[in-house]
């Protein structure tokens, strides 16, 4: 995506954010810091435009 329509996205507002475990992979609920498939503390969040 090029840099100004990340910028667009980022200052309109319409940016998500997804929370998954980095071990399994598992999309999990904002805020959780344990994996509830594999019981690993590896959430990382993307932040998706």
């Amino acid at each position: 995506m090029p840099i100004l329509d990340t910028m667009r996205a980022y200052l309109s507002g319409s940016e998500q954010i997804v929370s998954e475990c980095r071990h399994c992979g598992t999309t999990v609920e904002a805020g959780v810091e344990r994996c509830p498939e594999c019981d690993k503390e590896a959430i990382v969040r993307y932040h998706v435009a």
